[in-house]
């Protein structure tokens, strides 16, 4: 099967100090300000972010698949299932 995948990010200037980015149902409030914003992502923040939430989720694919193994494969370091 050679699934095909899509990505979509549409952004927008708001204001001087403000753009948002959408994707599907969701939207970011992104830091374009020269001085800066504490209340919403930079360029930099953003990254870092989207860079963790692919760590993260790929943790937790793992974990998953590690939890589902077979009770005769458990190893001494994973706990007991049950």
């Amino acid at each position: 099967m050679n699934a095909q995948l899509q990505y979509s990010v549409t952004a927008r200037r708001v204001s001087e100090t403000e753009s948002r980015a959408n994707c599907k149902e969701a939207e970011l409030v992104l830091d374009t300000a020269l001085a800066g914003r504490v209340d919403a992502f930079n360029s930099v923040e953003l990254l870092l972010a989207s860079i963790a939430a692919c760590m993260l989720k790929g943790i937790e694919r793992v974990a998953d698949a590690w939890l589902r193994l077979p009770s005769g494969l458990d190893s001494p370091d994973r706990p007991a299932a049950g």
